[in-house]
């Protein structure tokens, strides 16, 4: 059992270092989400998020535009992050019930 545990542990190990590393890229990631409003027949990217308890818009530009393609992507990765994020905590939880670890 001794190489089992030496390997969750290692394991455990790698997750949390991973985590780490999420956090500290998502943090850098633009927070909120993306709107699309139509305005004189053209459609304009705005980006939403919460300022305390205030929802603030900021415009990013013209639909297709480099910037509005830009934070849409980046908008993306965050998401894509913030899940695979879960999943290491939730992996994280059950190497630790299986190493009795607190």
């Amino acid at each position: 059992m001794a190489v089992m545990d030496s390997i969750l542990e290692e394991e455990l190990e790698r997750l949390e270092t991973l985590k780490k590393q999420y956090m500290v890229k998502i943090a850098k990631m633009p927070q909120g989400s993306i709107s699309i409003k139509i305005k004189r027949g053209g459609k304009y990217v705005y980006l939403a998020y919460r300022d305390g308890k205030i929802i603030r818009t900021d415009y990013i530009g013209r639909l297709g535009s480099p910037k509005a393609n830009e934070i849409t992507n980046r908008i993306e990765q965050r998401r894509k992050m913030t899940s695979e994020l879960k999943a290491i905590n939730n992996d994280i939880k059950q190497l630790r019930k299986m190493l009795n670890v607190r």
